[in-house]
């Protein structure tokens, strides 16, 4: 599958974003797969409408490999990296690139399905830092009219900007 999309929009706050995006998605084998992303995408900000407060432009490449080990279990692992160009004339280092490794799990069993997601985004030269992020999803489903949904979702971040968020929210579906 070929998959292609493009939005531009503008608002009276003068500010207009870009986004054009690729992505191909295709089964190697019955247990192996693959899904690849392009990505362009251009902000624009202007201030006081003399000024430009953001002007940038991202460039992505990531890839995400799956592999069915069995109808229970699916793992995969991914990887992205991307080029930023701060286009302001007064930035002094205006390229920063970034890269992401991967990986993941999803068990689905008869009334549990397990989904676990780690990725670490790295950053260097122009604005470093280093992102971990690890999410946890489960669901218990132990008969058609209820549903149990925990998610857990903890964010690490060093660099310029330090901080650690946590998240925990959960569910209960009751169908009648």
């Amino acid at each position: 599958d070929l998959i292609s999309a493009e939005a531009l929009t503008y608002d009276m706050t003068d500010t207009s974003a870009k986004k054009i995006e690729i992505a191909v998605k295709t089964s190697i084998t019955e247990r192996f797969s693959t899904d690849t992303k392009y990505t362009y995408a251009r902000n624009l900000q202007v201030g006081n409408g003399v000024t430009h407060e953001a002007d940038s432009e991202t460039q992505t490449a990531m890839t995400k490999w799956y592999w069915n080990f069995n109808p229970s279990l699916l793992l995969y692992i991914s990887g992205a990296l991307s080029r930023t160009l701060d286009l302001l004339p007064t930035t002094i280092y205006p390229e920063t690139y970034a890269i992401s490794p991967g990986w993941g799990f999803t068990f689905k069993g008869d009334i549990l399905r397990v989904d676990y997601d780690y990725l670490v985004q790295k950053s260097y030269y122009g604005n470093p830092s280093e992102v971990t992020t690890n999410s946890l999803q489960t669901k218990l489903q132990p008969n058609p009219y209820l549903a149990i949904t925990l998610k857990w979702n903890q964010e690490v971040s060093s660099g310029p900007k330090n901080y650690k968020t946590t998240e925990l929210v959960g569910n209960v579906e009751i169908n009648l």
